[in-house]
């Protein structure tokens, strides 16, 4: 068996497993009351920002367009794949529906979620 200096391979291999080894923390039961205010909210924020970063990105390509049809097409599909991830994110945050605005009137619709996502992150 090979040694470095006056500890073993297997030795040396125990004591880096002893320091490297993956650890897993858990909460006991009913420690989490006193931890957090109480009527705490759990966010889910990742969802949230990723359906923030769609929502905005789509925006953003919507409003360099000229033809209002293309605009409130664009705007409509950025927001269904927004909605998925604000669902997600237990805010409670939901987008209008806007199946029944016509092109133009989409856009006082989209400043109205964008009023509601504001709110959420004011709320946090």
């Amino acid at each position: 068996m090979k040694s470095c200096g006056k500890y073993s391979f297997p030795h040396i291999s125990a004591v880096a497993e002893y320091f490297f080894r993956h650890k897993e923390y858990r909460l006991k039961h009913g420690s989490l009351p006193g931890v957090l205010p109480e009527n705490y909210e759990w966010v889910h924020w990742a969802p949230l920002f990723k359906g923030v970063e769609i929502f905005l990105n789509g925006l953003k390509l919507s409003l360099n367009t000229v033809d209002e049809l293309i605009l409130s097409s664009e705007l409509r599909r950025s927001r269904k794949e927004a909605a998925v991830f604000f669902n997600n994110s237990t805010t409670g945050l939901f987008l209008s529906d806007d199946k029944s605005y016509p092109g133009e009137a989409l856009i006082d619709v989209v400043f109205a979620d964008i009023d509601e996502i504001i709110s959420v992150f004011e709320k946090y």
